[in-house]
Formats: structure tokens, sequence, C-alpha cells
């Protein structure tokens, strides 16, 4: 055979072999045999493969879309056995050679024909005419038959290892301590085509998040400088670069080395998913637009995909090549969940055809579409030359992360049977902690929380967790006593969030939408009085105490997180503070002139300090990054959280100035990592960026969420040599 296989990159394996109906995920019989018998005869001919490329998807397409090249069969061949190559390679079954019988046949009937014309010459040659005449025709017959018993040695040889397959294993993948891995962060962890590296979105301590590089086959893992803030990485089909998006930027870098490069600028919300094809031209998507290509090499973004108004589609998300770089998968986001769509369309005019009504990104691979459900991972036979789903879809992997309400899922695939995914976050239970750090109780039981908030007065608390009656999506809002844990229904939905009133008799919440912003809603605690108070704003953090101002932290899904406030007297919209960097977790001082919050202005996560309402002075609280600052009752002390720890500054304020202590570490906190229930008590919210919640009560104990597991779980599992016979149960 060609020394192909010793060639760095090149994919060992059954992958040049497939037959047409193999690469699309159709049912095969012997005719597959057939065709990958015409394959090695071909190579044993030539030298060279039938289908020729460097990654599984080029060779898929050449499978489906080209013709072998016909001129590199010898010239000395016999014809018979040019013949047996063309109808072992015909790419229509109907017309292919039915069995490998049938080449012995062709053979023979050459080899008769050959004595025939012997007997019947009217001319006899000579000793030395005879030599030279009939022995290359016997030998070119003879070596037909040798070619042919290789072939069939080697389809043999692919069936025996078909059978003999590797078995499937579930493996999680560990990360070095300070390397916290963010799998959700817009589909954050991807497989290299060849399926040897992956890349994922992490943060190192209390730093930016960042994209880190670990290949499968070692322990290492490398962060890749200059990737501050990335999001929805995705490779290069050569497997050596890594293109994401950063500050409105489409970016791509080296992972041998070398310094980003920016590849262009990103209309706004731009940025959810990307896709790279062989040929180099890029794939992003938009939540408030089409799908938009670039050159890879840099250029202006321009439109692939046209939204259709008429079906209520805002914005096309996620795309996905398929093998042939012709056509690409992607998900159209409507106002309406029910009616998102994903689809396949053409690269060149963005025609489209609908594949499958799902909320969820998707990817390609091994004959099958592969897009998340309700948190799980599905799969379903796809024929990619006509783009339709040829069977039903079946379980691959619970717990799958994926956002509740944009539809992109952590997961990645790739044609060698790897499956890379995030796993949903486990439940956290909430407690009470003495002024020493000590669990007193339970405040709430674990569950699935996505917000949460405290009373001023501490007897009752709005929790917002998965609404057990409706889809896995849905959540509601509750209000439980603290005293006898007695819990009623406020309101249901999408809800995000709990901050309540200083008179203990509302709750303001979130409330998404189906674009990722969230309209910011007050309602009673007895869940009467539902009504908006600022369309599209964003999470509530804090509410003052005089009644008059809300904080909320704007979330547009792709945009920088910034700070709002609206007075609830006239419903005016006031801008607190809004930069490049993310600003999040406002929270009001007791007497309303001071706002403390987190910002990554920079480069770490830190706690700082703004005058209120104008905010045109600020004072940096942490030195060592921090999350989740609480000012006490009287507003004499600014608790936060750092690496595990809560710490403390004195707060004083003379003539109007603002002064405050170093930090001082109080004790141990009994979370060690990032929630979806975020910020929690004082404000509370889900987000990327949002870390454990912390609550000051007036006796000076705290309230802060707890993990349940007796260990941590796994961030992210690698599922090694799947094969679509490989299902879970649902």
């Amino acid at each position: 055979l060609s020394n192909l296989q010793t060639r760095t990159g090149v994919i060992l394996g059954t992958a040049a072999y497939m037959s047409p109906a193999q690469a699309n995920g159709r049912a095969v019989d012997t005719r597959a045999d057939i065709w990958a018998f015409g394959c090695i005869l071909f190579e044993c001919l030539t030298g060279k493969r039938a289908s020729q490329g460097q990654q599984t998807s080029e060779m898929v397409a050449a499978i489906l879309k080209e013709e072998p090249d016909w001129d590199l069969l010898p010239a000395t061949a016999v014809q018979p056995v040019k013949e047996v190559v063309r109808r072992c390679l015909e790419k229509d079954p109907r017309k292919r050679l039915r069995d490998i019988g049938d080449a012995r046949i062709e053979i023979d009937e050459e080899l008769s024909r050959s004595e025939v014309g012997q007997v019947v010459s009217t001319r006899k040659p000579t000793r030395a005419e005879g030599g030279r005449s009939k022995q290359p025709g016997r030998l070119l017959v003879v070596l037909g038959f040798l070619l042919i018993a290789v072939g069939v040695a080697v389809v043999i040889y692919l069936k025996t290892t078909a059978v003999n397959k590797p078995a499937m294993v579930r493996l999680a993948l560990e990360f070095p301590p300070g390397i916290t891995p963010s799998p959700g962060r817009t589909t954050g962890v991807v497989l290299s085509p060849d399926g040897s590296h992956i890349a994922y979105v992490a943060k190192a301590g209390n730093g930016p998040r960042k994209l880190c590089l670990r290949p499968l086959g070692s322990l290492e893992n490398r962060i890749l400088e200059g990737t501050e803030n990335a999001s929805s990485p995705f490779w290069a089909s050569d497997n050596r670069s890594i293109g994401f998006f950063s500050e409105r930027k489409l970016k791509k870098v080296d992972i041998s080395g070398g310094s980003v490069q920016t590849i262009c600028e990103t209309p706004s919300l731009a940025g959810i998913g990307g896709t790279w094809s062989p040929d180099g031209a890029i794939l992003f998507g938009s939540l408030e637009g089409p799908v938009f290509r670039v050159a890879a090499g840099g250029g202006r973004a321009t439109p692939v995909t046209k939204l259709d108004p008429a079906a209520g589609e805002i914005g096309h998300v996620t795309p996905w090549f398929l093998p042939d770089g012709r056509h690409f998968l992607f998900l159209a986001v409507t106002r309406k969940r029910e009616k998102r769509a994903i689809w396949a369309a053409s690269v060149n005019d963005g025609s489209r055809a609908k594949v499958i009504t799902e909320n969820s990104n998707a990817a390609f691979a091994a004959g099958h579409i592969f897009f998340c459900r309700d948190f799980l991972l599905m799969a379903q036979p796809f024929d990619f030359e006509s783009r339709q789903v040829t069977g039903n879809s079946f379980v691959v992997a619970r717990n799958v992360e994926m956002n509740p309400v944009s539809g992109p899922a952590a997961f990645t695939v790739s044609d060698c049977g790897t499956i890379i995914y995030g796993v949903k976050h486990e439940p956290v239970e909430l407690v009470w902690l003495s002024p020493e750090g000590e669990v007193e109780g339970v405040a709430a039981p674990a569950d699935d929380y996505r917000g949460y908030g405290l009373s001023p007065d501490g007897t009752r608390l709005a929790v917002v967790k998965r609404d057990q009656e409706g889809e896995e999506l849905n959540a509601e809002l509750l209000a439980i006593e603290t005293a006898n844990g007695r819990s009623s229904r406020v309101t249901h939905n999408f809800v995000r969030g709990a901050v309540w009133s200083p008179d203990g008799k509302r709750i303001a919440f979130a409330s998404y939408n189906y674009d990722a912003s969230a309209d910011l809603r007050v309602i009673s605690a007895d869940g009467s009085g539902e009504r908006i108070v600022c369309e599209a704003g964003g999470m509530p953090t804090s509410w003052s105490r005089d009644g008059r101002w809300l904080a909320f932290c704007s979330i547009r899904y792709s945009s920088q997180w910034d700070l709002y406030a609206v007075d609830l007297s006239d419903g005016e919209v006031i801008r607190v503070l809004q930069t490049p960097a993310a600003e999040w977790h406002g929270q009001f001082s007791p007497d309303g002139k001071w706002m403390a919050y987190v910002s990554n202005e920079s480069g770490d996560r830190e706690v700082y300090v703004r005058s209120f309402p104008h905010g045109d002075a600020k004072w940096k609280i942490s030195t060592t990054g921090g999350y989740g600052p609480a000012w006490s009752p009287n507003g004499d002390r600014l608790f936060y959280g750092s690496d595990g720890l809560l710490l403390a500054v004195d707060v004083t304020v003379t003539g109007g100035d603002f002064h405050a202590s170093s930090p001082v570490a109080l004790f141990s906190l009994p979370f060690d990592r990032f929630s979806r229930a975020g910020m929690g008590l004082s404000g509370g919210g889900d987000g990327p960026m949002m870390g454990p919640g912390i609550s000051v009560l007036r006796d000076g104990r705290f309230l802060v969420e707890r993990s349940v597991a007796e260990k941590r779980s796994p961030t992210i599992i690698a599922i090694l040599n799947w094969q679509p016979e490989d299902r879970t149960e649902d």
C-alpha cells in the first residue's frame, strides 16, 4: 500500500475505504465491502488512494463528490482489471459490482480469451517471439489475481477490526489546581478535528477567562496567552490554529506559538459559535443577525444567511461546516422557543433547508447530527448530501451543560469517535454560618438553584429553581419561610435572580426573553401585581434602602456587562458604569451613597466601590481578586469572597470621602467554585461571570451556598471510541 500511512496528520483506519453510503450515515450491505475492495485494488495498482484528503472531512467529501483519478491506472494493466476497479468504485450501488466473485469471472474470461487466441492464431510464433508476446499478458492476469487476493484479505481485515472495535470509554478530564474550566461559556470546549487536543475556556485563579490547550494524550494544560475574555473557540481544519471571540472581535491563535491576530471586527451580539473550512473560510453566528463569512486571513465579514422575519427569526448562531465545505448547519433563534430549528445552508447562496426542530447548536460526525435537548446530548442519523435526517434520535449523554435561553450546549465531536462535553452544575444547598464561619443549619435543601435572595428581616427566602411541573428549562420563583421551610410559588417560566424590596413585600427578578435579553420585573411576594419596570433591562442586583432605586446588570449575551439603575418613582434609567471592561453585582450601601461592584478592568476579577449615582470616584477594595460583595447592615464593613475565603474591610466616611481598611480574612467558605445560582442573597442571578453570593444578617450571621457532593463533580467528560450502536437508553 501507499506510504501515506506513515505521514504525520494522515488519519489511519477505514476512513479512506468508506463507501458513499457509509460516509452519509446510510444503512450498508455487502456492496460497501466491494467499494473497499476497489479502493485497495486502486491503491495497489497506482500507489495512490482513490479518495484524497488529509482530514476525515476532506476524505468524506472526496468520496461523495469526486471521481478517482483514472489516468493513474497503469497503461500496462489489462482492461478487465481496470474495469473491475471502475465497477467496484461506482458511486451508485445499483451499478456497482454485486459480488467479489464477479471479479474472478472477469479475470477468468480474459484468461480464456487469451488462451483461445493462442490456439486459433494462423501465425506460429518462434520460441523467442512466444516468450515475448504471451508472458507479459499472462503475468498481468496473474497479477490481477494477486491483487484480488490482497484486496480480499484487506477487506476481511477491515471487517474483522470492525467487529473487534475498541470498547467505548467514558472518563473525566482532570485539571490542575487554579484552572477552572468554563464549558458553558458559549460552547467553551472544542475538540480538534483529528481528536488529539481540546481547547477550552477557563479561568486561571482570579484572572480573566483565557483559552487553554489540553492534549488528550497528556496531562499538560497550557494557557494560550493573549486570549483574555475569550469565548466560542473553534478549530481550523488543519488542527494548527484556533479561532475565538473577544472584545467584539474575531481573533485567531496558532497553538504552536506566536501572537494573537485579529481577523475582523464583529457586529453587535455576534460571535455565537464559529466554524473554519479547509479552504480558509470562517463562518460565525449572531444573536441579532445572520451567519457571517470572513476569510481566515482577515477582511470584512459579510452576511451568508438571511433572517426570516415572518418566522420570527432574530438570529442565526453556532454554524458548523459539513464535510463538503460548501454547506453548514446552524440554529435559527426565534422569540418562541418551540419554533427554533436547526437548518442546513449553502455557503454560496445562503439557500437552506430545515433539518430538525430543536433549540440547540448542532454538529456532524460519523454520519450523525448531534444536538442537545433539555440537557441531553442526542444523535440522529443524517444524510448530509441530501441534508435530511434518516432515522430516529437517541441519547448519547446526560446532564450536558447548555444555555437555557439561547440554546448553545457545551459539546464537541470528531470523526474519530471522540465526544467531549461539559457537565451541568451540581446542586447546592443554602446554609447559615455563624459569625465565626461554623455551619449552624440548612436554610434551603439541595436543589438546582438559579438565583436566591434573603428578605431584609431574614424571615423569608426567595429562591429560583427548576419548575418540576414544567419543562427542563423553566424555573419558578418561590418564597420560603425560614422558620419552618413552608414555601409558596410566586411566579414561574424563564425566571432568574431574586432581590427583595426594603419593606419585604415585593421581589424583583429577571424574566428572560428569547433573544437572550431579560425584562426587569417586580412582583408582590404573594404572586400578585407583576409588572415590568425596565424592558430588556437585565439582572437585578440590589434595591436601595429608601426603595427608590433598583440596580441591575445588563446581560445581553455577547456584550460586556454594565451597571444601571432604574428610578422606580418615574421609570427613568441611569447608567451607573459602562466601560470596555465588564462590571456586575452592584450593591447599594445602606445609606445609598455608594455602590460596591465587581469588575475585570485590571485583568482580574476585583471588588470596587464607587459613589452613587454619579460614580465620579472609585476605590479598589480587594487585592488578590474578589466576588460577591455584601455590606453589613449598618454599612461599617464590606464583605466579599476570594479564593475560598470570606474577607472584610472596615469602612469609614469622613467629610464625604470614602475610606476602607486593608482586607482581613475571616474564615473559609463552604464552596470552591462558581455556581449557576450566582450572585445569590443580595442580588441573585445566573451568569458565567457571577460567583457565589453572600448575605449578611443583622445578628452577624451569614447565608451562603454549599455543595452537597462528597467530592467535586467533573467539569468535562470525554467519550472515546463512540459508535452509533453505543446508545444510552432513555
